[in-house]
């Protein structure tokens, strides 16, 4: 290229020739873009994705870039570059085509990381592109030999940023998306790609042509119609991406609810419809194999508590930790599923009975290990019941309910027991019928029973104390601990009645060992919700005190902590008008309800009662007597006195003894007995020197 023609091409404006066809072409595109914002607003009200939003404006930035480009060219003839309406247009169109690269870039990041861009933030960079742009349009305007310095800055330098906006999207589209590379993502992907390398090459042309080293093209007359082919292809691309991810959520949805047919959506494992489905069919299996089968039903005993204490959302935690742990000890082949608060277990396969039994035990030990829910401990025993076919039953149904009646004794025993169901003479159901109506008449037919637990100093090893605990003389099924009958008896609204039976009895029999040289005895009496809430309780102890005579300060009421913790303000109440006469009240249980020992402090109680289950390693692990030894300290620095329950060994008592302990109750001193064999006992105990421990 001579001189000559060097300078003309420097010194003149760089428009292409066939400016109409340009125009025409960006007029095109406009349309083309807008009816592509108007489709992504479409699916945008349908779909409430964020990047479509994005998008849209992104593309409705071109249109605009687009529209003041066509009439910045339209008046090119014209006006001078310097005329105010012409650096208006310009700064207007390039602001517009850097918007629409951030709005691009900005809806590629919300798919990338799946949720919202900050948009404070957003909007505070878009408004700087935006800037930066208009800034741009001002650079060499009115300059000697400025027209191909301002066409780099105002294409090469916008097309430059452009091709790389589209490049980096369509690599966030093709490698963050969820699902497989299908038809409208591959189309999408590469109509970005070809829109990124379209505008590249307005960047090489613009490098070039200041250089003086080439002329604009003049093919590139007729790039537009390829680049609204693009745009074209863009739409597309996207309206077939969206239905196809549209199509993949109604599969998943469809997926979601044949799952959830079959499933607890709480835990993940089966529900009942898809074991009872797996019960026939591994029962038809063995039925072939002439193997024996097993089903378990376990319950978490203190669900109810930590729903009471903690809130349902940590009774779900619970029951989904425990489905965890009961899914890792499984064989392959069993089956495990919800059954409301209850699991069942299908044990396919076994060749002997007795080895459902050894595969139960594996299942309480895993269940019975601690649970951190919701920042708390939380430690529960396991009732389970067991059927086996083909000895218990010989179809599924049956085989499950039977497994579910053995379970329901189980619980009757007590918290923690396992049984095995039986055949009995009547159902479960009628015996139940028949004990809500013999329960009833329990106090009028003199069948209800106090037996007392001595309660032992530590210090001196004087028994000190007694725990009255109620027992149902049942005429056919012999003595009843309250395990078995209190539950029935709260369901049938007798509770009430049967506390303040025990108290009044409990008074007369622990005034009658006063008189008989036992004086200074105190009594502990449970007492339920039910009757802790009532009103006329201060009534009916006022009056069973006045009645036998026993002083207010020997009496001890004991409550646990869901009690204490279910309504605080009503039991500071409570609390406080006992206080006012003198009677003594215990927390039950202490540490499986988790009360906190801030309220414990507002509480005008004098004993806690340390549960059965942080005594039962004391002396074998250094964790058990770490958690116990902190119990007492607490409780000390309270003022309140610290009794131990369920001690049983020499070892339990010396670790007690150790982290001064102030009293204790358990097998290893004395079981409950009846009120005569108590007197008996206590006589000869106040004559044996007090270092000594005597076992009944």
């Amino acid at each position: 290229m001579t001189t000559r023609a060097r300078d003309r091409v420097v010194h003149s404006e760089p428009m292409p020739p066939g400016s109409g066809i340009v125009f025409a072409t960006y007029l095109l595109q406009a349309a083309l873009a807008v009816l592509l914002a108007a489709v992504l607003v479409v699916f945008l009200r349908r779909y409430r994705r964020d990047y479509l939003r994005d998008w849209a404006w992104s593309w409705l930035a071109l249109a605009a870039y687009l529209t003041t480009g066509a009439a910045s060219l339209a008046l090119a003839p014209e006006l001078s570059p310097i005329h105010p309406l012409r650096i208006g247009l310009s700064s207007a169109s390039l602001a517009c085509s850097y918007l629409q690269v951030g709005w691009l870039l900005v809806g590629a990041w919300e798919i990338a990381r799946d949720k919202r861009a900050n948009r404070r933030r957003i909007n505070a960079w878009l408004v700087a592109a935006a800037v930066l742009g208009a800034c741009s349009s001002l650079l060499f305007v009115g300059s000697d030999g400025g027209a191909a310095l301002r066409f780099l800055v105002r294409v090469g330098v916008r097309s430059l940023l452009t091709g790389l906006g589209f490049a980096v999207a369509a690599w966030i589209v093709w490698h963050v998306s969820h699902h497989e590379a299908r038809l409208g993502r591959r189309l999408l992907c590469a109509a970005f790609a070809a829109y990124g390398m379209q505008q590249g090459q307005y960047f090489v042309a613009a490098v070039l042509q200041l250089r003086g080293l080439q002329a604009f093209p003049r093919y590139s007359v007729y790039l537009g119609y390829v680049e609204a082919l693009i745009l074209a292809a863009v739409a597309l691309g996207i309206t077939i991406w969206l239905l196809e991810e549209e199509q993949l959520r109604v599969v998943a949805a469809g997926e979601e609810v044949q799952r959830l047919s079959f499933h607890d959506p709480l835990t993940g494992l089966a529900n009942r419809r898809l074991l009872l489905d797996r019960l026939h069919q591994a029962i038809a299996t063995a039925r072939r194999n002439t193997e024996r089968l097993g089903v378990v039903v376990l319950s978490l005993d203190r669900l109810p508590v930590v729903n009471d204490t903690h809130g349902f959302s940590a009774g779900d935690e619970l029951l989904r930790a425990a489905a965890q742990r009961l899914q890792r000890e499984i064989r392959e082949g069993d089956t495990t599923a919800r059954l409301g608060d209850h699991f069942a277990v299908v044990l396919a396969g076994l060749k002997a009975g007795r080895e459902a039994a050894e595969i139960l035990q594996r299942f309480l030990h895993a269940l019975a290990e601690p649970y951190q829910i919701h920042a708390h401990q939380v430690v529960t025993t396991i009732s389970a019941g067991f059927a086996i076919f083909p000895a218990d039953a010989d179809d599924g149904d049956t085989l499950l309910r039977r497994a579910s009646s053995a379970l329901a004794e189980a619980r009757r025993e007590g918290p923690g027991e396992t049984r095995r169901w039986v055949e009995k003479t009547g159902s479960l159901q009628e015996q139940q019928l028949a004990d809500e109506s013999r329960l009833g008449h329990a106090i009028e037919a003199g069948e209800l029973v106090l037996h007392y637990q001595p309660v032992v100093n530590l210090g001196t090893g004087e028994v000190d104390g007694l725990e009255a605990l109620i027992r149902w003389q049942h005429p056919e099924r012999g003595l009843l601990p309250p395990g078995q009958f209190m539950g029935l008896a709260e369901s049938l609204g007798l509770s009430e009645r049967f506390d303040l039976w025990a108290l009044r009895t409990a008074c007369q029999e622990v005034r009658q060992l006063h008189a008989e040289g036992l004086a200074g005895l105190r009594v502990a009496v449970n007492v339920s919700a039910r009757t802790f809430q009532h009103p006329s309780l201060l009534v009916a102890i006022t009056e069973a005190l006045m009645a036998s005579g026993m002083r207010a300060d020997l009496l001890e009421l004991e409550i646990t902590e869901t009690i204490a913790m279910r309504d605080i303000e009503s039991t500071r109440r409570t609390l406080r008008a006992l206080k006012g006469v003198g009677i003594r009240v215990a927390i039950d249980d202490f540490g499986t309800g988790y009360s906190s020992f801030a309220y414990l402090r507002t509480f005008t109680i004098d004993t806690v009662k340390i549960d059965r289950s942080f005594v039962l390693d004391l002396g074998r692990t250094a964790e058990a007597e770490a958690i116990t030894a902190a119990m007492v300290a607490l409780a000390h620095s309270l003022r309140l006195e610290v009794v131990a329950e369920g001690v049983e060994t020499e070892e339990q008592r010396l670790a007690l003894l150790r982290q001064q302990c102030d009293r204790m109750q358990g097998f290893l001193f004395a079981r409950p007995v009846p009120a005569d064999t108590c007197r008996e006992f206590l006589l000869v105990h106040r004559s044996l020197p007090r270092t000594r421990l005597r076992v009944v």
